[in-house]
């Protein structure tokens, strides 16, 4: 895969701005159209936190994100060493503090020693 893939955007079904999250994940069964960009909505997406982008990642993105369909969003906090993950449950965010992923079952996240 080439660096500008890496790094592409994602235009959303809703029409709003072009994000783009530091993950997106799409399932095999997603059909969003990924020929140049993401043209959908991403089954996963993680964003890795700094102090400038805290407050979107909590709050505008996290609701845009909830209401357009992705199914878990990961919040990494690299300074308090944290993962939170927020799955969509009938259109509210549930919080798992835990690192486990409800997406993918078996698997945990963990930073640090």
């Amino acid at each position: 895969m080439s660096q500008n893939y890496l790094r592409c955007g994602c235009f959303f079904p809703d029409g709003g701005d072009v994000l783009r999250p530091d993950i997106s994940l799409l399932l095999p069964d997603n059909s969003a159209d990924t020929r140049k960009w993401i043209e959908g909505t991403p089954d996963l997406i993680a964003e890795v936190l700094s102090f400038s982008t805290k407050a979107a990642y909590l709050g505008r993105k996290a609701d845009r994100y909830l209401k357009l369909g992705v199914k878990e969003y990961w919040i990494i906090d690299p300074d308090s060493l944290k993962v939170e993950i927020w799955e969509n449950k009938v259109d509210k965010w549930i919080l798992y503090s835990d690192g486990k992923s409800r997406l993918f079952p078996g698997f945990q996240f963990r930073l640090g020693s």
